[in-house]
């Protein structure tokens, strides 16, 4: 069963007000009839159309907040491990792995450079328990490292 409804919209520029004599004659001649199906499958387009929309922004969003959550991650990784926070600029953080990779090439190159140790563990320190290698001043003077 086919809805044979109508609908008809004036031309640009035209009214479509009744009894208008005339007026109403040419109007129908510049007039584009619709069909109820015809009308339900614009309206169809459209909604499709603003769904596609705004599942795209609500996934962007979402990403955002994947990648803060992930930011947010990496810098408390890095706080556990005795490392500075503002490292994090420095890693690549674009993935779990890519920063992993990242981490795991700067750590040998920070304990090197600072003769501090970094644990994979989220402890850190030398195998004495200390943060700081000696210092040599010190040693040279027969002076107490600080705090022993």
């Amino acid at each position: 069963m086919q809805d044979n409804n109508t609908v008809t919209t004036p031309p640009e520029g035209g009214n479509n007000i009744p009894g208008n004599g005339d007026a109403n004659t040419s109007a129908q001649e510049g007039q584009k009839t619709f069909t109820q199906e015809q009308l339900n499958a614009i309206v169809g387009e459209r909604l499709a159309k603003e769904k596609t929309k705004s599942d795209a922004a609500l996934a962007a969003r979402e990403k955002e907040l994947a990648d803060k959550e992930f930011r947010f991650e990496a810098k408390e990784m890095l706080i556990g491990r005795g490392l500075p926070a503002d490292l994090l600029d420095a890693l690549n953080t674009s993935s779990r792995e890519a920063f992993e990779k990242s981490l795991s090439i700067i750590t040998p190159l920070l304990t090197r450079s600072t003769g501090m140790t970094f644990s994979t563990s989220g402890q850190h320190g030398n195998l004495d328990g200390n943060h700081r290698k000696a210092d040599p001043v010190r040693g040279a003077f027969g002076l107490k490292e600080k705090g022993k």
